[in-house]
């Protein structure tokens, strides 16, 4: 179990063997839950965040299908935000609000997300599935995308572009801003 600090929340993760044992869980937070889940293929995965607060706790459950790729997550504290990528999906869950804010399908796998405050940028991120990347303002939704027409390899980002090495050698390079080949 992991504890991560969200403005005056605390995320806890927990990972459960069964749909019936992340249920049980999720009757016990206070303020209700949610569930996202993929729906395209068997559930073999189970997770839960369960978010605390002075008022209660409120679950956010997670059923995805096994993929070798963990649920990832990022947290933004201006808006008070979870984003959640697996699968083929990222959500957005509002955790004051205690709702989901955006659902965005991918057009392949989720592989991760690329913060970007080490180069002072903080009104949007990058998410990189297998043969994309796509720029998301911090309330989830897409500013720009691109796809480098192959599995994508490594992804370098710097001030100015995000350099994509695909795995057939190509390199593409990409504005950060507006997502257009340099």
């Amino acid at each position: 179990m992991v504890s991560i600090a969200v403005g005056s929340y605390l995320v806890k993760t927990d990972i459960w063997d069964s749909e019936s044992e992340l249920t049980v869980a999720l009757d016990k937070c206070t303020l209700g839950s949610i569930r996202l889940q993929n729906d395209e293929y068997p559930s073999d995965d189970v997770y839960s965040l369960r978010v605390q607060s002075d008022k209660g706790t409120f679950g956010i459950g997670i059923i995805t299908y096994h993929n070798g790729i963990l649920p990832s997550m990022i947290c933004i504290n201006k808006s008070l935000c979870l984003v959640i990528g697996f699968g083929a999906n990222v959500y957005t869950v509002d955790i004051a609000a205690r709702k989901l804010v955006t659902s965005l399908s991918l057009d392949y796998e989720f592989y991760q997300f690329h913060t970007l405050e080490h180069l002072g940028i903080h009104d949007f991120f990058l998410v990189q599935s297998e043969m994309e990347v796509i720029a998301c303002s911090t309330l989830g939704k897409r500013i720009w995308g691109y796809s480098g027409n192959d599995i994508i390899s490594s992804l370098v980002v710097s001030q100015s572009e995000v350099e994509l090495h695909l795995i057939d050698g190509s390199q593409h390079n990409i504005g950060i801003v507006d997502g257009i080949k340099r």
